[in-house]
């Protein structure tokens, strides 16, 4: 839940020491093929089946807590949320979807082996869910199941399919891994209910979007205080208010109270952890910041906002090598982000090293050109790719990119602070001021970011930008908070 791609999203694996497939039982209903085994896996999301159809946020939920438990086992490389989700839109219900042209075209968008469909309908207290995993070179379905269970199921039910996924695959999982599987964060199933309808808002990352999502989150902590998941969620939506939206301090204290509060609750949870770091961080306390990342890895070394965050957290102190090897590591952790590896080409810049920043780039375009291929209208996606190509020395193609993104969202300061930094590379000085100062008046707040960006040296010398600065201190909006309660 933490980023416009990726927050507590699903996260890719590497194959670097992971288990071998070997001989294991066979899929319930249908054998795994005999052919070498596939080893890559787009979960879609699933169908509403639900006779109002309101239950969309559940189907992307169930659909976003297998891709996670998948993510957990060797020998499979797992699409991201980001990707698989473009799909909800351009598909049919589970059961009419073709069985070779479909996922032919499908896994060749997202590179995958294998698909995983679904659908559910929830009736009276009951929810009845149908999945099955298909065979992408031919249709084939490798296993099927459908369940009909008591709503208060949902978490065993999410355990059985990840679980009978994986062994019909023929692919061993440790104990530690199947202990992982459909750990429940919490066993209230109105709690879980509304915690996803929250991480769906959030996912849209919008001002009205997390207002909204940190509803839903307090909603589902009154069902159960004790949801430590849900405090972290409400600690990620007050530190993105504090960055892109309000700049207000409150807003900070709220993300760093929601994040203590979930580590007093669940210690083990990486996600608390992250949650920490990305709240500590934007007050200036460096140290505790890099702890809580390290720990989030430590905890779960496939979590991508531990280590995107982390490499923010480094750029703002000038620790540029080392968010250069963090953002990588984020973009290995998942193959199909379009944020780090864009920053990673940022940070090269900064630091003078165009070659490594213009393969970054080249590396960065690739991504961006297939996600909006499945998001075409995402402002922040195109002017990431206006930057990149600015990086890339096509300037006409970059001020169209640019004129894009400001044609999809006049108003919003994520946006605006994206093309101040591409006006003022293209040393448009008036143009860039106007959009910074949109920006801040917007809620922009993240004063340190600004103060490092390398994108802004051409304004440095243009007493707009000091005065910028100025204003941003003295309305405490440079995040400088040391209260030890928090």
């Amino acid at each position: 839940m933490i980023d416009e791609t990726n927050s507590r999203g699903p996260r890719e694996r590497d194959e670097a020491g992971h288990d071998a497939p070997v001989a294991g039982p066979a899929a319930r209903h249908q054998p795994a093929s005999k052919q070498s085994q596939p080893r890559s896996i787009a979960v879609l999301p699933f169908v509403d089946l639900s006779a109002e159809c309101d239950e969309q946020h559940f189907c992307d939920g169930l659909a976003h807590e297998i891709i996670s438990d998948l993510t957990r086992i060797g020998g499979l490389k797992v699409a991201s949320r980001t990707s698989s989700f473009a799909f909800k839109d351009r598909r049919r219900g589970a059961p009419e979807i073709d069985r070779e042209l479909a996922a032919q075209e499908i896994g060749a968008t997202l590179g995958t082996d294998l698909l995983v469909v679904g659908a559910v309908d929830k009736t009276d207290g009951r929810l009845s869910v149908s999945a099955e995993l298909i065979d992408v070179a031919n249709g084939e379905s490798l296993w099927s199941e459908s369940f009909d269970r008591a709503m208060t199921d949902i978490f065993a039910i999410r355990e059985e399919i990840a679980t009978q996924i994986v062994d019909a695959l023929q692919l061993r999982l440790s104990d530690a891994q199947r202990r992982a599987i459909g750990k429940a964060a919490t066993h209230d199933a109105e709690a879980y209910d509304l915690y996803l309808r929250g991480a769906q808002l959030f996912f849209q990352s919008t001002r009205k979007s997390i207002d909204a999502a940190i509803a839903m989150f307090n909603r589902a902590l009154a069902k159960d205080p004790s949801y430590a998941l849900a405090f972290a969620g409400v600690a990620d939506c007050y530190s993105y208010r504090f960055m892109y939206f309000d700049s207000d301090i409150g807003s900070l204290k709220y993300a760093r109270n929601a994040s203590k509060h979930a580590l007093t609750l669940d210690r083990k949870l990486a996600e608390a952890h992250a949650a920490r770091g990305l709240a500590v961080s934007l007050s200036q306390r460096y140290e505790e910041a890099e702890a809580a990342f390290e720990e989030a890895i430590r905890l779960d070394p496939r979590l991508y906002e531990a280590y995107y965050f982390y490499a923010r957290t480094c750029f703002v102190q000038g620790k540029n090598e080392q968010a250069c090897s963090l953002y990588e590591t984020a973009s290995r952790v998942n193959p199909d982000d379009i944020q780090a590896t864009s920053l990673l080409a940022f940070s090269y810049r900064t630091m003078g090293d165009d070659v490594r920043a213009d393969e970054a780039a080249r590396r960065a375009l690739q991504r961006l050109e297939r996600h909006l291929d499945l998001n075409p209208d995402d402002p922040r996606a195109i002017y990431l790719a206006a930057d990149n190509l600015l990086q890339l020395e096509k300037r006409e193609e970059a001020v169209r990119y640019a004129q894009r993104a400001a044609s999809l969202a006049p108003e919003d300061p994520y946006t605006l602070y994206g093309l101040a930094c591409i006006y003022s590379r293209l040393e448009e000085i008036d143009e860039a001021m106007a959009a910074l100062e949109a920006a801040v008046s917007g809620g922009f707040g993240h004063r340190e970011w600004i103060v490092n960006d390398g994108d802004f040296d051409p304004l440095r010398g243009d007493p707009r930008f000091q005065d910028l600065l100025d204003k941003l201190a003295a309305a405490g909006t440079g995040g400088i908070i040391v209260d030890p309660q928090y």
